[in-house]
């Protein structure tokens, strides 16, 4: 038995051996598959980009005036893979690129534009994105300790922008140290892992201008959200709004500054990591003034498990930073160790920090040592001018429990005061709206004037924004009295009255009608007219005007006759026997007056001239004419001189070239004097009333009577004396 096992299990053709066989190959395998290294990913695009470079770009010489032409991701993928060689003739230092068409790189990894951490392999050229957009990049570097993003290694050689108007959307960037990676150098970011000046070339910084990107960054070393890491470098006008999740040295716009200027460049992403995280930076260094950054921000919240975390930058050592804002909420989870958390800046190790604000809150876990609600941790820093939100922090202090303060001006402020500050140092300046004056009623609040601040909305209490109120002193508060709202008059066939704002009626009082002629009537055609509310506005339906016009006689039955000084203040009354109902209006000198210069009512018809219509009447006698829809009544009045009016004795003047007529201001409207008055005239000639010329007259005449019987009788008695 033992012997027939050991053949069996030497013998290669029995089920027991072949058994045997596959169970080793299978451990094999399985050795193989557990330590080999991976060779490809499940969340890794197998394929390259550059496998698929197009043969020739779209056009172009390469020169500045004459740019090399890309329109396709195949015509970017050439660019990189010949950069990527190494091969002088193919790196095209030196060189301008120029996009002309939005870039698609979805489906396919990229592999960085300079790729690497060396300048011989580094990007040396100019690239213009000509605002076109890059989408689909993703690039995945773990493990390999290479610079990661559209972009890996740059160099500049001269002091032109190297990147400008670069668009990229939705981007994902993973990087991670090699094995045996011990430099830590790489960097990654949406646009560039790392930028650099090329050593010997004559460049003193390398530029990068109008550039955006948005989407993921995930990098062991050096994440920032456009860019990872750059030294010497100019940037401006460019922002961030990318996740980023490092591990060492991390920022929401970049990773690691080293020397350099900064300017209004905006990160608002989220930002987690390690050692130095920063809303906008991980870490600043440089010599006094060998850094600066200004008017920047950084918006996404930040949290960090080690030390100098800060809402702006994570480590500042030297280097100045003004006129810039972090909204950034910073958290930090350290609690074995000093955290050097801070609203802004974690540490200022001997940096310039200058009216710069922090407007987030702060949150640290160290059982003993307090963030700072502005910095977290000062050595030798000097800062002026700023101010950290202290009713979003109300147990902070400007600078936290560790450290010694250097030379600080650090306002603790509400968060009012503290937008109106960010206005002035970081938005340039409040930019009013004026809001005009409302008045309060039954239901809403009023305010008064007052102008707000567009960009901060602080309140002022005038245009040039140098009295400040608080929004509680521009409120008119509700009144307690209904008051009518907008809407004007309502009404029914009986009243009209105005609404509050509640629906309570108010001002109910009955309608005040007075008649409107709609069109008059001829002999030949019918008129109409119609009754119409003089407060409202309420009319009544329009009724019939009889052909023919006036047939009608009425009289005037109270007030023929009736006189009126001037500037006595009085009015003058008559009565006409009509039926009100039928009253339209009346007329003076012929001429239809409107109903603002009489009032009217019933008993018969009853029509009073007002005081300051008749001052506008010359001294003399004028004709009235009260009209109703089928007939009128007329009588005369006169107007008589005040005595401050009346001519001396002595002096007596008559203008004969004075137009009765044009005195009176009812006729100073041709249009309103009738065409043809011959008529007219010879009618008010007859019916005019006597004026006391003809008793004048006739005492005249009884004086000359009397006169000449005294002249017959002296010369009678004369005559007589002479006889005798």
């Amino acid at each position: 038995m033992k012997e027939k096992i050991k053949y069996a299990g030497a013998s290669g053709n029995t089920p027991f051996g072949t058994k045997k066989k596959l169970l080793g190959l299978l451990l094999a395998v399985f050795m193989v598959l557990t330590l080999a290294p991976t060779t490809a990913r499940a969340d890794v695009a197998t394929e390259k980009w550059t496998d698929f470079d197009a043969p020739d770009f779209a056009g172009g010489a390469g020169t500045k005036d004459d740019p090399y032409q890309i329109a396709t991701a195949g015509q970017l993928a050439k660019l990189a893979k010949e950069v990527n060689s190494g091969i002088p003739e193919q790196t095209h230092s030196g060189e301008y690129f120029k996009l002309t068409a939005p870039i698609d790189l979805s489906g396919k990894r990229w592999v960085p534009i300079g790729y690497g951490n060396e300048s011989s392999h580094s990007f040396s050229g100019f690239f213009d994105g000509n605002n076109q957009v890059i989408t689909g990049l993703y690039v995945d570097e773990r493990g390999n300790g290479v610079c990661a993003g559209l972009f890996g290694h740059v160099a500049a050689i001269s002091d032109e922008p190297v990147l400008k108007n670069i668009r990229i959307e939705n981007a994902t960037i993973y990087a991670g140290d090699s094995p045996d990676s011990s430099a830590h150098t790489y960097g990654a970011g949406v646009l560039a892992g790392n930028l650099t000046i090329l050593g010997g070339s004559s460049a003193s910084f390398i530029g990068v201008e109008n550039c955006q990107g948005t989407g993921k960054v995930d990098s062991e070393m050096k994440a920032g959200g456009l860019l990872g890491s750059a030294s010497y470098a100019n940037v401006s006008d460019c922002s961030a709004d990318v996740t980023v999740i490092g591990t060492r040295i991390s920022g929401g716009f970049i990773g690691d500054i080293f020397l350099g200027s900064y300017k209004n460049c905006t990160a608002k992403g989220s930002v987690s990591g390690g050692w130095a995280t920063g809303g906008f930076a991980g870490s600043v260094s440089g010599y006094d003034a060998s850094v600066e950054i200004e008017l920047c921000a950084s918006y996404g919240d930040v949290t960090a498990k080690d030390w100098n975390t800060g809402g702006f930058v994570g480590y500042l050592e030297k280097g100045k930073i003004s006129n810039s804002v972090s909204y950034s909420n910073v958290t930090n989870t350290v609690t074995g160790w000093e955290p050097k958390t801070g609203g802004f800046s974690g540490t200022n190790f001997g940096g310039n920090i200058q009216n710069c604000s922090a407007a987030g809150t702060v949150t640290g876990s160290h059982p003993t040592i307090a963030p700072g609600g502005f910095i977290g941790y000062d050595d030798g820093g000097t800062t002026a001018g700023c101010a950290f939100d202290q009713e979003k922090n109300p147990v902070l202090n400007g600078v936290g429990d560790s450290g010694t303060s250097g030379s600080n001006q650090i306002a603790a402020v509400d968060t009012k005061s503290l937008d109106s500050n960010i206005c002035g140092s970081y938005h340039g300046g409040h930019t009013l709206s004026k809001v005009d004056a409302k008045e309060a009623t039954h239901t809403t609040d009023g305010n008064i004037e007052y102008w707000i601040c567009t960009k901060c909305g602080s309140y002022f209490s005038d245009a040039g924004g140098m009295t400040a109120i608080k929004a509680a002193d521009v409120v008119i508060p509700k009144s307690a009295e209904h008051t009518a709202d907008s809407t004007g008059w309502h009404s029914d066939a009986d009243n009209h009255w105005n609404t509050c704002e509640c629906g309570e009626k108010l001002n109910l009082s009955g309608h005040s009608f007075t008649w409107v002629i709609d069109k008059e009537a001829t002999a030949e055609e019918k008129g109409s007219k119609h009754e119409q509310c003089t407060v409202c506005g309420y009319a009544k339906a329009a009724i019939e005007i009889p052909v023919g016009g006036i047939k009608t006689s009425y009289a005037i039955t109270e007030g023929t006759g009736s006189s009126y000084a001037l500037q006595s203040g009085s009015s003058l009354t008559v009565r006409g026997n009509g039926d009100f109902s039928k009253f339209t209006g009346i007329k003076v000198d012929g001429v239809q007056i409107g109903a603002e210069n009489y009032e009217a009512k019933s008993g018969s018809t009853i029509v009073t001239l007002k005081s300051s219509y008749l001052d506008t009447l010359t001294a003399g006698t004028h004709s009235l004419e009260i009209l109703w829809t089928d007939g009128s009544a007329s009588t005369a009045f006169a107007i008589q001189q005040s005595e401050s009016q009346k001519p001396d004795n002595d002096v007596k003047e008559l203008n004969t070239n004075q137009n009765p007529a044009n005195q009176n201001p009812a006729n100073q409207n041709p249009q309103s004097v009738p065409q043809n008055n011959t008529e007219q005239t010879d009618s008010m000639k007859n019916e005019s009333p006597k004026t006391g010329e003809d008793d004048n007259l006739l005492v005249l005449a009884a004086w000359l009577f009397l006169l000449g019987s005294g002249f017959a009788g002296v010369t009678y008695y004369r005559k007589r004396k002479h006889l005798y």
